[in-house]
């Protein structure tokens, strides 16, 4: 196996307006100075213009709304705009050198230091004589000071909301993107929303930051439309505000009727042969009861085929895994519980390694990624290794090629949600040492970061299937080719979509896979509760 890549550490200064920022601002700092890439230096500028004057009247009235007609839902413990002192980030042990110096000193500053990069937090524009200072310039995220940040997509409901790291220029004409991602698009409340959007630009920065650092491509996700051009981010006005707080009390009213009458239940389906990415001709399996049925794989030992997935039970709201056989007409047998924890079990990835059956299914809950030996096939298996640990690793594909082993999986924090940060790993062997790649996170984009189903290979080529969860979890399907794996390197373009207007009435599409001559897919549906056990 080749030898982890060595880890270069670049010298930055962030520069903040004040000693009271938001409350992702602070993030950021300490997100900055923790990071083993990054040697920090902090300044605070003396800015004419004060960081609450950003803030627009129109959000105020908005939050305020929000908080009095959702208080029920609203469950974010601190919001991402609330001002608060760093003083105690900027005297803790771990912080680098704080200075306080005047804009127009910083230059000078940056000389001294010898300072490669700097992450520029300030509503005014830099010095034009510090511009060309740094190796890596000034860089900031894209409209981050604007107290709308992400309202104008709330309000139209757009789908996904973009996040830019710009390399700021001698003027505004001279400002580009230099990475760009995507967070989903809260459909019901702007706070959360907001929180979550503020999270995957501290994210991008980071990533951004370790990228320049490596002198890999820091696009990540690629930019917008193919151009690194920075057009203004659009906010809207008072007309527009009062349209969109219209349609969300009528999403509310529908949505509060609608779980009286409704359940959101995931649905398998089926068939023998065809093509991998054609939905048409399937046979749907539904569970009888309120739970839901999602995430198949399919696998075959003695001339016995089984299609696994996560069975959502009703009554413990746990997951566990089952199965049903199909037989080579098609027909299907009764549901069998194959695999129960004490903790939630999904996505019940299938592989085969020197002759044996392994199942790595999602074990999240447990705050590991874990491979069980399949004893007796179905029903019976056996743990059999932690592969990683301290990880809530959120749907872990693997995949071999190369002459290595190659682990997808989705990391989740306490900041992101379970579809927003892609992270990779490689071994000698399935049950060897796993060694982080050096770009991880390899995407942050909420279109297509969350595995979708098995890794798979096709006219000499490799495709990821992905979650694109821009508008709501599990609302289409992604299939990205791989262009560049390596130790140091990968790289991915999508290449289709597949959405969920193949099910008549379906919600999403989140897996799909192929094995043994049947195609599977799930999707989710809205059945009536008074169907339902």
């Amino acid at each position: 196996m080749p030898a982890p890549a060595s880890h270069p550490v670049v010298r930055a200064m962030l520069v903040l307006p004040a000693r009271v920022v938001p409350v992702w601002l602070r993030d950021c700092l300490v997100s900055l100075r923790d990071a083993d890439f990054v040697s920090l230096n902090i300044v605070v500028a003396d800015c004419d213009l004060g960081i609450t004057e950003v803030r627009p009247s129109i959000l105020d009235f908005w939050m305020r709304i929000e908080a009095r007609i959702f208080r029920s839902k609203i469950s974010v413990p601190e919001s991402s705009l609330d001002l608060v002192d760093v003083s105690d980030e900027l005297a803790s042990a771990n912080a680098a050198a704080v200075d306080d110096i005047a804009l127009a000193e910083i230059g000078t500053a940056l000389a001294a230091r010898q300072t490669e990069m700097v992450i520029w937090a300030v509503p005014e524009r830099p010095p034009g004589d510090a511009i060309s200072v740094p190796k890596h310039g000034f860089l900031t995220i894209g409209d981050a000071l604007s107290g709308a940040f992400g309202m104008y997509e709330f309000v139209t409901r757009t789908p996904g909301t973009r996040c830019d790291i710009v390399r700021l220029g001698a003027s505004r004409a001279d400002d580009r993107i230099v990475a760009s991602s995507y967070a989903t698009t809260d459909d019901m409340l702007l706070g959360r929303g907001i929180n979550g959007l503020r999270a995957k630009c501290e994210a991008l920065l980071l990533s951004t930051i370790n990228r320049l650092a490596r002198g890999a491509d820091p696009k990540l996700d690629g930019l917008p439309e193919g151009s690194a051009a920075v057009e203004p981010r659009k906010e809207p006005g008072i007309l527009l505000s009062i349209w969109g707080l219209m349609r969300l009390l009528g999403r509310y009213v529908t949505s509060v009727l609608g779980e009286r009458l409704f359940v959101d239940q995931w649905q398998l389906a089926y068939r023998i042969g065809g093509d991998r990415l054609d939905p048409s001709g399937l046979t749907r399996l539904a569970p009888d009861h309120r739970g839901f049925w999602a995430d198949p794989f399919v696998a075959e030992r003695d001339g016995r085929t089984f299609i696994f997935f996560e069975e959502l039970s009703p009554e413990t709201q746990r997951g566990h895994i089952a199965a049903i056989e199909v037989d080579a007409e098609g027909n299907t047998g009764a549901p069998v519980d194959v695999l129960v924890r004490d903790y939630h079990l999904s996505y019940p990835f299938l592989f085969e390694y020197e002759g044996e059956l392994y199942m790595m299914p999602e074990c999240s809950e447990a705050g590991r990624v874990e491979v069980f030996h399949c004893e007796q096939f179905p029903d019976q298996w056996k743990p059999h290794k932690v592969m990683l640990d301290g990880l809530c690793g959120i749907d872990p594909t693997l995949i071999e090629f190369d002459g290595l082993w190659w682990l997808f999986v989705n990391a989740l924090t306490d900041r992101n949600a379970s579809w927003d940060e892609l992270r990779l790993y490689y071994a000698d062997s399935p049950f060897g040492e796993w060694t982080p790649h050096p770009l991880n996170p390899i995407r942050l984009d909420t279109r297509g970061a969350r595995p979708g189903g098995a890794v798979f290979r096709e006219n000499g080529k490799l495709y990821r299937p992905a979650q694109d969860c821009s508008v709501r979890y599990g609302w289409a399907l992604t299939i990205h080719e791989i262009t560049r794996l390596t130790a140091e390197e990968f790289s991915e373009v999508e290449v289709r979509r597949i959405s969920a207007d193949w099910a008549a009435g379906a919600q999403g599409t989140h897996t799909v896979n192929q094995a043994y001559g049947i195609t599977v897919y799930d999707c989710e549906m809205r059945p009536r509760i008074k169907t339902l056990r």
